[in-house]
C-alpha cells in the first residue's frame, strides 16, 4: 500500500489487486498520527462511496466485487 495527498484528501493506492476486503492499520481509531474519524471512502473509477468500518485495529474497506482495473487500487479517504 502506498499512500499520498491532494488538499484534505488521503490517497491510499494498493499493489496488485485486493479481494474481499482491505485493511489499513495506520488508520484505526484511534490512531498516532491522526485523531480525525474516517468520513467517507471511495473507490477511484468506480461512482459512489463504498462500505467501510474504522475499527482499534484498522480502517477495513469492503471492496466490490468487481475492481476498475487489475492492476492497482486507488481510494480517495476523507476525514470528518
Amino acid at each position: 500500500m502506498r499512500f499520498t495527498t491532494k488538499g484534505e484528501t488521503l490517497y491510499a493506492i494498493t499493489l496488485g489487486m485486493p479481494r474481499g476486503q482491505t485493511a489499513i492499520t495506520s488508520l484505526a481509531q484511534p490512531n498516532p498520527h491522526e485523531r480525525r474519524r474516517v468520513r467517507a471512502v471511495r473507490l477511484l473509477g468506480r461512482p459512489g462511496a463504498i462500505a467501510f468500518r474504522q475499527t482499534g485495529q484498522a480502517l477495513v474497506i469492503d471492496l466490490p466485487a468487481t475492481l476498475p482495473t487489475r492492476h492497482a487500487s486507488a481510494f480517495a479517504i476523507d476525514f470528518a
